[in-house]
């Protein structure tokens, strides 16, 4: 939002915009869906600059506002699918996860608050990575359990888009963010700043910054 200027910069984190509501501002919750108009520039591999109008729809977390994410869900072409790394999948994670599968939208898992895996919890990188690793198995396992439901049924059609484990972040799917401190990444983010660190070309790390492969020099 403050990259199109809708605020300033100074108010990232501040200001919620979209909660316009005097009583979601006040209790600091969405309560009721809110839709914005976003400019997204992108440098494409022949520097040449493309725009994009993309249409954000930001919807309630709580269980009891349910039926917000549902009507949006139905009006969208794809998610992002927001989940706390610490309380991991709640009921309203559940909800909003079958809305997506029946809708057949594209879905981008947002992991949020990084940052308490380090303040909060004090992991080590290697005690990070597992619990992280944990979280997406039970976010595809609930994915998996729909395709099976829908298996069950005879949906074949349905069953079939989410046949694998649809969350991988090898698969370009997956964000780790911290909303609080306003940074976020993915694979591809760290690939780019470390091939010249490494000598390893973007493509390599890219493929191997997940999973069980280390360095050895």
């Amino acid at each position: 939002i403050a990259s199109n200027g809708i605020i300033s910069q100074r108010d990232v984190r501040k200001v919620h915009h979209l909660d316009c509501r005097e009583d979601e501002q006040l209790k600091q919750i969405t309560m009721k869906s809110s839709c914005i108009t976003l400019l997204y520039s992108t440098t494409d591999y022949f520097s040449m600059t493309q725009c994009y109008l993309i249409n954000l729809i930001d919807t309630p977390g709580h269980v009891d506002f349910s039926a917000e994410v549902k009507t949006a869900v139905g009006l969208s072409d794809g998610a992002f699918l927001l989940i706390d790394v610490v309380e991991g999948i709640c009921p309203q994670t559940r909800s909003a996860m079958k809305q997506i599968y029946v809708e057949r939208l594209f879905p981008c898992l947002v992991i949020n608050k990084m940052d308490k895996l380090i303040v909060n919890m004090c992991l080590n990188p290697l005690e990070a990575y597992h619990h992280i690793f944990q979280l997406i198995e039970q976010i595809n396992a609930v994915m998996a359990g729909f395709n099976t439901y829908h298996e069950f049924e005879g949906d074949l059609h349905l069953s079939e888009k989410y046949a694998t484990s649809i969350f991988s972040p090898l698969d370009s799917n997956i964000i780790f963010i911290s909303s609080l401190d306003g940074w976020g990444f993915n694979l591809e983010t760290f690939a780019n700043f470390f091939a010249d660190k490494l000598g390893y070309s973007k493509k390599i790390l890219s493929k191997t910054l997940w999973g069980d492969y280390y360095i050895s020099h």
